[in-house]
């Protein structure tokens, strides 16, 4: 079963991991070409009703593992996810807008133990990172907004350990999310970056001033 799969070697849980990943974006692609398509062929309807289940289902037990297995630390120094948390984070994040409410709330609660887990290494804090970059693009505004108690968090917990350029990253995703063209987005990023701006120092405040002043 899927709780067990730390106890295989890392190399065979990314592989089976990135596999899952793989099909829930396929799926998630398909059921929202099938929305906006809106067809009334029975034989579409119905194979688009397989996907959404599939595809609920997938999701539903890959939130429910990482929930089952984040809080397992290995004498709070190491986190059982952490290989994994590049692939994973992306449609953990894009979950939390899913209209089942019990889904999205287990996706929040799930990126919440993400955010909080142990140290991060030096080889994975970057791809996080990334992969919150990569989040941050998409067309949907409650995914760009979901990035960024994420983000806060993690950048918090790590201030010590994250390379400069990271950081640098880290301020232009942050300009970027604070010219939002969707006022929910802006609101969120103006919270955040009171918070940020105390561990990225005088250098967001910089970029801010030169980019609204």
């Amino acid at each position: 079963s899927l709780h067990k799969l730390p106890c295989l070697p890392t190399e065979s849980v990314l592989r089976l991991v990135e596999r899952a990943v793989k099909v829930w974006s396929e799926l998630a692609a398909k059921c929202q070409a099938a929305k906006a398509k809106r067809t009334e062929d029975e034989e579409e309807e119905e194979e688009g009703k397989k996907d959404r289940d599939s595809l609920r289902h997938l999701r539903h037990t890959l939130i429910n593992w990482i929930c089952s297995v984040v809080p397992d630390y290995d004498r709070m120094y190491s986190c059982p996810v952490e290989p994994y948390l590049p692939v994973l984070l992306p449609p953990l994040l894009q979950a939390l807008e899913d209209r089942d409410q019990d889904l999205s709330r287990q996706a929040k609660g799930c990126v919440e133990l993400a955010a909080n887990t142990p140290m991060l290494t030096a080889a994975v804090l970057p791809q996080v990172l990334q992969a919150v970059r990569s989040v941050a693009r998409s067309e949907s505004w409650q995914v760009r907004s979901s990035v960024l108690p994420f983000l806060q968090i993690v950048v918090f917990r790590h201030q010590c350990a994250i390379a400069e350029r990271d950081m640098a990253m880290v301020r232009d995703l942050m300009v970027s999310l604070l010219t939002d063209s969707h006022v929910e987005v802006r609101e969120m990023a103006s919270a955040a970056v009171s918070v940020l701006a105390r561990i990225c120092g005088e250098d967001l405040v910089l970029t801010l001033r030169s980019v609204f002043l």
